[in-house]
């Protein structure tokens, strides 16, 4: 059986003013417990239900009852209230005779101004639109006339045309009622438990609820309307049968629709719609190229993909979620279970506290119990940042985008800053639903907007809230002056704001720039926000406007003021977070020091976050390219810990190389010698290594050899051969270079005057004809010379004649 009890506590907690904060203070109990009783993760003692029920002014039966109604008490006089409807229920039902209600002795007539709100008939002045049945609504019971009502029933007392017969009242001692009220708690115990043990052998039974209402697949969209109606946009829409659904799935062209009566219907190619014989389902999933089925049992049952549909040992799942080759389980303790491929699997298999899970193609976003939201990696791409986000109640991944959805409001963390303006526009907001680029939504009228992707028109334009019209302030009318003075106090339920009176003020409007935003209207000069909507160490920006109700006055310039707020905590020394690669390996270990009060530590490496209990753990860095990084450890209380909050987060810096896998080459030299060196997958030259291992004397025969390193070690051949160097000699006279010659020789020492080839020994001859040289590699050698000295001439004597030419006979032809 459905627990009802979170809808009626907050509805009634709402009702009467109270912030959960305050509630855990009358209760004695942490905030965290009492929002496990609002959420449905826990249910309290019955000591405290009558301790709320004595809160809230009602009796005990409707608190404890899922079958009951409750009735919200009138804040002033007890007797005017509205009935809440739960569960989409449409008979006309008419409260049930209450214990407290019975007259004591003397006591005139007790009547109360009740209204039900039901059914088509009711013609009361009041919008109730259709979808908002199975919403708490709390209505204005101004609008109602009063009526007399001396009797109240469950619904089940109702007869068909049957008159309605006269009460007859009863007096009862306290002894009396308190045995009646043991006996009735008693008899809608055992009434519940054998309902529970007759839905154990019958099939499921399914109604439409929250789970599944709005779905969007790649050209189309779908809701399905509180009627069970189902809606559609966009093009090339699945036909599939719209009769008594009360879920909808939907995955690129792939279809699921869940009927009430636990059974499947399909559209879509592939075996993925093999699910004619699925029965006794109570929530289905649709990925691309599978389907996916919750048995009432807790069990998993799934048709297509192999990968996806490796879910045949899950048990006690609550809640499937699907999406690309990939399926996701939330079991009833909040831990996760995953079929398919997910580079972020480990981080998902450590979630303790799981409330509800999107899938898409980069990404999974899991909301907690709490309202954060954290995105993990499907492939080695990035995931959006949401780590800000808190007190969200779903949150739907996109290709590139996360959205969340929390008061009507939509939040949504994208790199496309036109997306996110759109989406933070949005009020009102039922249900959300994603889809690669796309995100859209639906509002309590049913109509569907949406931001991105629309191609296919598979949403219209947000054309959001129209602002009721004023009358504009008298041509003479005095603006108020200005708010001063704001002063603050903490509490653990509230912050609370006083300010001085401004003169002629009937009221003050007070903005807080919570996500969503806090509006609050006060007759007098101070209001509190609750320490629910406020997260420590942030700061806030608060407008108090001065307004009057008079037309001679206008309203007063909002006074702005920052506020950073601090829950009235006790913060957890930082730790102390030292962390290192281990060598050789992708491993890298986080060490810290014990905190006193400490829980748990969290610890935070880029997009990968763990809970840890003890001091250190040693992370998986495979993920990382080469470069510095910062993982950062934060020091939380311990769950149910009210007297401390989390500590600062701790910086550790660490460099982070990858490593390389190197293999061994052994040069095989010819002359019979070997040696060997490690190297990475490439091609090298043989000279570039082996050159240091030749022995004297030797050298390469093939200087160019080159060998390549590819996955494992190998051997290389080496020829060698009686070195050979290059020798230039330089014939140097004072600075000048005046003659040069080179040769090939083999290591040795040799003399100067044997290598005088590239020396013009008609001009120059050698300074130090001694002068030797060694060769053992290429040489240069530098010769000093010079100038050949010019042989004197003989003289000729003076008085010695100079001999005459001899005459030569000229011989002419004829």
């Amino acid at each position: 059986m459905m627990n009802r009890l979170p809808e009626k506590l907050t509805a009634l907690r709402k009702h009467c003013g109270y912030s959960q904060g305050d509630l855990s203070e009358k209760l004695q109990v942490s905030v965290q417990e009492y929002m496990n009783w609002e959420n449905g993760n826990s249910v309290p003692r019955i000591t405290q239900l009558k301790e709320m029920a004595d809160l809230f002014r009602v009796p005990l039966q409707d608190l404890a009852d899922h079958t009951r109604t409750v009735i919200l008490p009138h804040l002033e006089t007890e007797e005017d209230s509205v009935q809440i409807p739960f569960m989409g229920k449409e008979e006309l039902q008419q409260p049930e005779q209450l214990f407290d209600d019975i007259p004591q002795e003397n006591d005139e007539p007790v009547s109360s101004a009740t209204r039900t709100i039901n059914t088509a008939a009711d013609t009361i002045d009041a919008e109730v639109p259709v979808s908002d049945r199975g919403e708490t609504r709390v209505l204005d019971t101004s609008m109602f006339e009063e009526t007399q009502v001396s009797r109240i029933i469950d619904e089940n007392d109702y007869e068909d045309d049957e008159e309605e017969k006269p009460v007859r009242r009863v007096r009862l001692k306290p002894q009396v009622l308190t045995a009646a009220v043991i006996l009735a708690l008693f008899l809608i115990a055992l009434l519940g438990w054998l309902i529970s043990s007759l839905g154990k052998s019958s099939h499921a039974q399914v109604s439409l609820s929250d789970t599944n209402r709005l779905a969007l697949g790649s050209t189309y969209s779908m809701y399905l309307a509180d009627e069970g109606v189902l809606l559609t946009k966009g093009s090339s829409i699945p036909t599939i049968s719209g009769d008594n659904l009360v879920q909808i799935s939907a995955s690129g062209s792939h279809v699921l629709g869940l009927k009430n009566d636990g059974t499947v219907v399909c559209a879509g190619a592939g075996n993925a719609c093999d699910i004619n014989d699925w029965e006794d389902i109570v929530m289905i999933a649709s990925g691309t190229q599978h389907s996916v089925g919750l048995k009432k049992n807790g069990t998993v049952i799934c048709k297509g993909s192999s990968a996806a549909c490796a879910v045949s040992g899950w048990k006690d799942i609550r809640s499937v979620h699907a999406g690309n080759e990939i399926t996701v389980g939330i079991k009833n303790d909040g831990t996760l279970v995953y079929a398919g491929s997910v580079s972020a699997g480990d981080r998902l298999s450590e979630v303790t506290d799981a409330k509800d899970v999107s899938v898409s193609s980069t990404q999974i976003a899991v909301t907690t119990g709490v309202g954060k939201v954290t995105c993990y990696a499907v492939s080695a791409s990035g995931t959006s940042n949401t780590a800000t986000w808190s007190g969200m109640e779903t949150a739907k991944a996109g290709g590139s985008f996360a959205a969340g959805l929390s008061g009507g409001r939509v939040s949504a963390a994208s790199n496309d800053d036109s997306f996110v303006k759109e989406v933070s526009r949005w009020m009102g907001v039922r249900y959300i639903a994603s889809s690669a680029n796309t995100l859209i939504a639906v509002d309590e009228n049913g109509y569907i907007f949406g931001a991105g992707d629309n191609t296919y028109n598979v949403y219209d334009a947000y054309t959001g809230e129209v602002a009721e019209e004023t009358a504009a302030p008298a041509e003479d009318a005095v603006r108020l002056d200005q708010v001063r003075n704001i002063t603050f106090s903490v509490t653990a339920a509230n912050l609370s704001l006083h300010w001085d009176p401004v003169a002629n003020a009937d009221y003050y409007e007070v903005s807080v720039n919570t996500d969503p935003i806090t509006t609050l209207k006060s007759n007098k000069n101070s209001a509190s926000v609750s320490s629910d909507r406020l997260t420590s160490g942030t700061t806030y920006k608060i407008a108090i406007t001065a307004c009057s109700n008079s037309e001679d006055y206008t309203e007063s310039i909002p006074t702005i003021v920052k506020y950073t707020y601090e829950a009235n905590l006790l913060e957890l020394a930082a730790p102390h977070a030292v962390a290192q690669q281990e060598k050789g390996t992708t491993n890298v270990t986080i060490s810290w020091n014990n905190v006193n009060n400490a829980g748990y530590y969290l610890v935070e490496l880029q997009d990968y976050s763990v809970k840890a209990t003890g001091t250190s753990m040693t992370l998986d860095a495979s993920g990382l390219s080469d470069g510095e990084y910062t993982v950062y450890v934060t020091a939380y209380p311990a769950e149910g810990q009210t007297k401390y909050r989390q500590s600062q987060p701790s910086a550790a810096r660490f460099s982070y190389t990858k490593p390389v896998k190197k293999f061994t080459v052994t040069f095989n030299f010819s002359n019979g010698t070997k040696s060997s060196v490690s190297l990475e997958n490439g091609t090298y030259k043989v000279s570039d290594y082996a050159a240091n291992m030749i022995p004297s004397g030797m050298m390469l025969a093939d200087s160019g050899q080159q060998f390549t390193v590819n996955g494992s070690d190998i051997t290389v051949d080496v020829g060698l051969k009686e070195a050979e160097y290059s020798v230039t000699i330089n014939f140097v006279l004072g600075a000048e270079t005046v003659g040069s010659a080179s040769y090939t020789m083999k290591p040795g020492s040799y003399a100067v005057m044997d290598y005088l080839g590239g020396l013009d020994q008609t001009l120059y001859e050698v300074v130090d004809t001694a002068q030797r040289f060694d060769v053992s590699g290429d040489t240069v050698v530098g010769v000093a010379v010079k100038n050949k000295p010019v042989p004197t001439p003989t003289p000729i004597p003076e008085d010695t004649p100079t001999p005459e030419p001899a005459e030569t006979e000229e011989t002419t032809e004829g």
